[in-house]
């Protein structure tokens, strides 16, 4: 490459010389012409206005272009030593002008750019050599004594294709070929390292479904050497299964879904059933190829081995569910017996006596809870908890949840008022009839979460009154719970439906939970196909919003008449798209 870029400088000085010795010679002659009357020497406007547009372009350009092109300035730089040559030879008397040495010169050096460059001069050389003899008066005597110049033209093309015989193009042309297969090299080595390197399988899938590219960690996962698996459809090596271990159809198939959807798919609750008939807990990403006309070419997938973790969390949870369940029973007895010993009627203790009970049986309360949580999310996470979606009317639901929360309102002075927020506006329930809300859930998940947000409510309101809204339109349920407590920092709301999250303050830390609250929340009401929200201002109270999808009157009829079928024995018959949202609970 040092050596083509140095021929380039040495033909781009020789140009350049040639151009000032030519563009200084005007100035002479030009100088001549205007001290007295003389001969021009063939200098005409045009030639002083192709010398102008050089000595422009030799200024303001030249250096620019060099600088992304060399061959481009280069040819640059001949296409105006060419003109400026080739007007001064036609306007001073052909091949007799004594210019003509420059269009030799510029013979020999266009060879430089190839073979091609210096046909084309020869090529105009002996054109106009044949033009000019077809007009003269006496063509014989013009071939006679002008043959030479033609001869002269073409022997200068012909050391020019000596000299420059390993001109810069045609290397240009040949590093540019190298350089390029070089590079595809490097970069096929880098590929090879990069999926050397990682630790998760790597799987390319063409559009037809054959495996393209499988690397090491793959063959490992699988069982499936590399050279077996590379052309054989990926369904014959990637076997999955659900957590079920019923075998993935089209639909739930990642790859299908990717390849369908255009869109990336993660999945950490596989099964991989690999050569050696093992089933492996898997977790796998997979996203699509384009083409460079945004066409799906194929799909690629990462997938990676989470057997060991799944087992560790399995033992987690089963830790904390044995030592929950374990722990509940002596806590519930110690409460009731801090209970007797507040009773008047059971036992006779002093009111110091009686302080530090209260305070013993507090304390317990919170420590069953604490458990309850905890057995609440190790049986959601794993499916455990009981679940039995039936339709029922919320309305209902939460009026019989208000009265029984209204006796630990009363104690901090706490007013719980419902109000309905359907299309009559605010209207108190005990005046008027709420609307009938039907949905499909299990009606003790819901009032879990329900008691859950009002407890919550009543617990960081100081005094004054919590509001419960209901409403909803033709399709969706909408619950409110309104307290005028101490708020929330705008910063926390993101995280507050994270397991274990609570906000870090003097407030909360006084109050106490077990982080697992709205959590538990969440994942019930999700699990219905709802949503759950909070709309909170530090300092001016907090509005917590659950909604669920609502059904009309005549489907809660069907799906109950479905379900009466099922509890006699009939079998229910599976609705297309129809699904059981899985067990959930919380506290």
């Amino acid at each position: 490459m040092a050596r083509i870029r140095s021929n380039y400088q040495k033909l781009q000085l020789a140009l350049f010389c040639g151009s000032c010795l030519i563009i200084l010679l005007y100035l002479v002659l030009f100088y001549a012409q205007v001290l007295g009357p003389g001969e021009l020497l063939g200098t005409s406007p045009l030639n002083l206005a192709i010398a102008g547009l050089h000595v422009v372009y030799f200024i303001l350009l030249r250096s620019w272009l060099n600088g992304h092109s060399t061959l481009s300035a280069t040819v640059a730089d001949l296409i105006f030593f060419s003109l400026n040559i080739l007007i001064l030879v036609l306007v001073t008397g052909g091949f007799q002008s004594a210019y003509f040495v420059f269009w030799i010169f510029i013979i020999l050096i266009s060879a430089a750019l190839g073979a091609e460059v210096m046909y084309a001069y020869t090529g105009i050389t002996a054109s106009y050599f044949i033009v000019a003899t077809l007009l003269s008066n006496d063509w014989l005597g013009y071939l006679h004594h002008h043959a030479a110049y033609l001869i002269a033209s073409w022997i200068a093309g012909g050391l020019g294709l000596w000299l420059w015989r390993n001109h810069p193009a045609a290397e240009s042309k040949d590093h540019q070929v190298n350089q390029l297969s070089e590079k595809l090299n490097v970069e096929q080595i880098k590929s090879e390292i990069l999926l050397k390197s990682i630790g998760d399988g790597v799987v390319v899938i063409s559009l037809d479904g054959e495996i393209q590219l499988f690397n090491g960690p793959a063959c490992v996962i699988t069982g499936w050497p590399q050279d077996e698996a590379i052309g054989v459809n990926y369904r014959s090596v990637l076997i999955l299964e659900d957590e079920a271990g019923k075998q993935l159809t089209d639909e739930d198939d990642p790859f299908h879904k990717v390849m369908s959807s255009k869109s990336s798919v993660r999945r950490t609750n596989l099964m991989l059933l690999n050569r050696n008939q093992r089933k492996i807990h898997l977790s796998l990403v997979a996203s699509p190829i384009f083409s460079g006309s945004s066409q799906v070419t194929g799909a690629i997938g990462v997938f990676h081995d989470i057997s060991a973790e799944k087992a560790a969390a399995r033992q987690r949870d089963e830790f904390i569910s044995t030592a929950s369940h374990e722990m509940r029973t002596p806590v519930a007895a110690i409460e009731g017996f801090l209970a007797l010993a507040m009773n008047d009627k059971v036992a006779q203790v002093d009111d110091k006596a009686r302080m530090y009970i209260e305070k013993a049986h507090a304390s317990t309360q919170h420590l069953g809870k604490l458990f309850q949580d905890l057995l609440s999310v190790t049986k959601l996470e794993d499916g455990r908890l009981a679940n039995h979606p039936e339709p029922f009317e919320l309305g209902k639901l939460i009026k019989t949840a208000i009265d029984e929360l209204n006796f630990k309102a009363e104690q901090k002075n706490i007013e719980l008022k419902l109000k309905s927020s359907h299309e009559t506006g605010n209207i108190k329930a005990d005046n008027d009839v709420l609307p009938l809300f039907y949905i499909n859930a299990d009606p003790e998940r819901i009032r879990e979460v329900f008691i859950n947000l009002v407890d919550n409510a009543i617990k960081f309101t100081p005094e004054g009154q919590v509001n419960i809204s209901i409403g909803g339109d033709d399709r969706q349920i909408t619950v409110g719970v309104h307290d005028q407590g101490i708020g929330i920092p705008k910063d926390e709301i993101p995280h507050l439906f994270q397991k274990f999250y609570r906000i870090d303050s003097s407030a909360t830390r006084e109050i106490g939970g077990t982080g697992l609250g709205l959590y538990l929340c969440r994942t019930i009401i999700e699990l219905y196909n709802g949503h759950i929200w909070v709309e909170s201002e530090e300092g001016k109270g907090s509005d917590f919003y659950f909604s669920l999808p609502r059904l009309t009157y005549a489907q809660a009829q069907e799906i109950k008449a479905k379900l009466e079928k099922a509890r006699k024995g009939v079998p229910k018959p599976q609705e297309p798209g129809e699904t059981v949202a899985p067990n959930t609970t919380n506290t």
